[in-house]
């Protein structure tokens, strides 16, 4: 395995600390720090750091496809989480984002997938459009057909139109070989839809190909916890956060399984760790709440 591939594993199984570690010792050019450097920002959510980074390395080398998509990411889960306002005010930086990085690569999935949600959830006044999305699902389905399974789910999802979306995931997870991407996706809607069996098979599958990741011990995590089996998943949780201790998931939702087993203060101290840690957090409001239904 080369360098920078181990970087993008690290990243993709949560170890950021290590991911920055280990492409401090690669044989990478400035470029390729840069990116790496805002991925790991865009996976921490965080969103500035991350603009800051792709817009300087887009200065550097305007050809940068990879790098287009990551902004265009970045930039919509910032609006995202800026209130409608602001968030509206971002929404023409994230088109032009994903489509300069598609300008420069149509392959990009990223960069596809990325257009498609900026199409399907935007407002029409802010340029939605259900009929471009669903000519991007096509578009993918020439680059990547378990990607376009995906994006056919989100679509049937978002019309509440449930028995197609669970169709949809299934036959992504089913499709896919070796892209713990869209294990891990579909893995999430089934555990958001509460089946927490198809949930289980397809975790199953992406802790294979990531043994002992971060996600991994989330995701078995999140079963678990689906499945009511507290110590189970405070267990998995706790794992989680010896790969990472900063990750702001594994340690809300560990609080959250504390609560429900009957140690408040175990979960209290959790999320004061959490205060402490993420004084910025765009959900930092959920710890609050939590606390104050501990105290």
């Amino acid at each position: 395995m080369s360098p920078l591939n181990e970087v993008e594993q690290k990243i993709r199984g949560g170890a950021f600390d290590e991911a920055l570690q280990a492409l401090q010792t690669a044989s990478a050019d400035e470029k390729q720090r840069l990116y790496y450097t805002a991925l790991v920002s865009f996976k921490r959510d965080q969103y500035d750091e991350a603009i800051r980074l792709c817009e300087e390395l887009l200065r550097q080398d305007e050809g940068q496809s990879r790098a287009y998509a990551l902004l265009g990411q970045a930039l919509g889960l910032k609006a995202q989480h800026s209130g409608a306002v602001k968030g509206a005010l971002l929404l023409p930086k994230v088109k032009k984002a994903f489509t300069r990085a598609l300008e420069l690569d149509d392959a990009n999935l990223d960069a596809l997938q990325g257009l498609f949600m900026f199409y399907l959830f935007s407002p029409g006044v802010a340029g939605g459009d259900e009929s471009k999305a669903l000519e991007l699902i096509e578009k993918t389905s020439r680059v990547s057909g378990s990607h376009a399974r995906l994006m056919q789910g989100i679509y049937h999802s978002k019309r509440k139109e449930k028995d197609q979306a669970m169709e949809a995931f299934g036959q992504a997870a089913a499709m896919c070989e070796e892209d713990p991407e869209v294990l891990l996706r579909s893995a999430r809607f089934f555990l958001e839809q509460n089946e927490a069996g198809k949930a289980r098979e397809a975790t199953e599958r992406y802790v294979q190909m990531n043994p002992r990741s971060l996600i991994s011990f989330e995701l078995a995590a999140d079963v678990a916890r689906q499945e009511a089996d507290w110590e189970k998943a405070i267990a998995q949780y706790r794992q989680a956060l010896d790969v990472n201790g900063h990750y702001f998931p594994a340690r809300f939702k560990l609080a959250l399984c504390l609560k429900e087993n009957g140690q408040a203060a175990e979960a209290r101290a959790e999320l004061e760790k959490l205060q402490k840690e993420h004084p910025k957090s765009p959900v930092r409001a959920r710890v609050d709440t939590l606390l104050k239904e501990l105290s």
